[in-house]
């Protein structure tokens, strides 16, 4: 047995738990098989975006705090209704030995004074807390998240039902939507600027970053980690997690098959009137979300490597020194 293993999980001591994301570094794996199902966390939920069902958060109750402290009422929300809320339906979690979890993975996301604020709300009503946050390479996380957001703006709940299929290469999207505040891809690669706002607020040692790469190369470590973190029994969390993965990427067969609708005019004009479910059809997606190998891929051209290296490298050294992240060992731009 080695010294890791001979160490007990810390319980919990009334401390909540935030998982921020970002986003394509497996939050939809964490929120929907560990934090959902393990025995010692009282999940939360999580939001959606999704304007008919607003969230998945536990409750009604549940759902109202969060709209008051994150979105409806941001810049000026109702604490002694918050305080309400948290006492009734949070607070109890911990005489019954439970950790709150609750993840938003666009957390990490929008203009900096907007997580700020963010943030100073949820420590105003919490108090002490941790945040778990998720990393992985830009390049690597911006391939990811194109591919990501061209699958929802076909199929996904931002679809527009009288537009073609939607496609633009990866070279195309970057020129548009570089250095927009708060948007993609700029509010990604503004990671460590963003673990840096909330570790203002909560403190350094509440901020937990795990980086993707660890994961891909030992699932089980990975999991066990983020358990210790939290508080809760690491063993149970890598018996729930083992071998799931939730929300994979299109193949390349399927991404193949949105350029060939995009460039037809006829099957560009059948996709603009389809639903939701015939999209999927059309592009070879099956209903059960399981994809062909391989995966998509979109190539980034080298001068836009080169403007994202610019835009992290100066960021990752500050996570290097601060949090001793083996960033190196997976070549992040340094």
């Amino acid at each position: 047995m080695t010294n890791k293993q001979q160490v007990d999980f810390r319980k919990p001591v009334g401390k909540c738990c935030f998982h921020i994301g970002m986003p394509k570094t497996a939050t939809k794996t964490l929120q929907m098989q560990l934090f959902a199902n393990h025995s010692e966390v009282d999940f939360l939920g999580t939001y959606t975006g999704n304007k008919e069902r607003f969230s998945q958060c536990r409750d009604a109750e549940i759902e109202e705090l969060f709209t008051e402290l994150l979105w409806a009422n941001r810049d000026n929300p109702n604490f002694p209704r918050c305080g309400e809320l948290y006492e009734k339906s949070v607070a109890p979690a911990f005489a019954a030995g439970l950790v709150p979890v609750w993840s938003w993975e666009s957390l990490m996301e929008d203009r900096h004074e907007i997580q700020r604020k963010r943030a100073e709300n949820l420590k105003a009503v919490f108090g002490d807390c941790k945040v778990i946050v998720g990393l992985r390479h830009p390049m690597r996380l911006t391939e990811s998240l194109y591919l990501q957001l061209t699958k929802r703006d076909n199929i996904g709940r931002r679809a527009c039902f009288r537009r073609g299929a939607f496609y633009l290469p990866i070279d195309k999207w970057l020129a548009k939507n570089w250095e927009r505040p708060g948007r993609a891809p700029t509010a990604h690669l503004e990671y460590a600027e963003t673990v840096e706002v909330f570790a203002e607020v909560f403190g350094k040692e509440a901020v937990g970053v795990f980086l993707f790469e660890q994961l891909v190369e030992n699932p089980s470590e990975f999991v066990e980690s983020i358990c210790r973190f939290i508080g809760v029994d690491p063993q149970e969390g890598i018996r729930l997690s083992q071998g799931k993965r939730e929300n994979d990427r299109w193949s390349q067969k399927q991404f193949d098959q949105l350029k060939r609708i995009k460039r037809s005019f006829f099957l560009s004009t059948v996709f603009r009137f389809a639903n939701r479910n015939k999209r999927r059809q059309m592009l070879g997606i099956p209903r059960d979300g399981n994809q062909e190998s391989p995966k998509a891929r979109a190539e980034i051209p080298n001068r836009w490597q080169q403007q994202i290296i610019q835009k992290t490298a100066a960021g990752n050294r500050r996570l290097v020194e601060r949090w001793n992240l083996p960033l190196d060992r997976y070549q992040y731009p340094l």
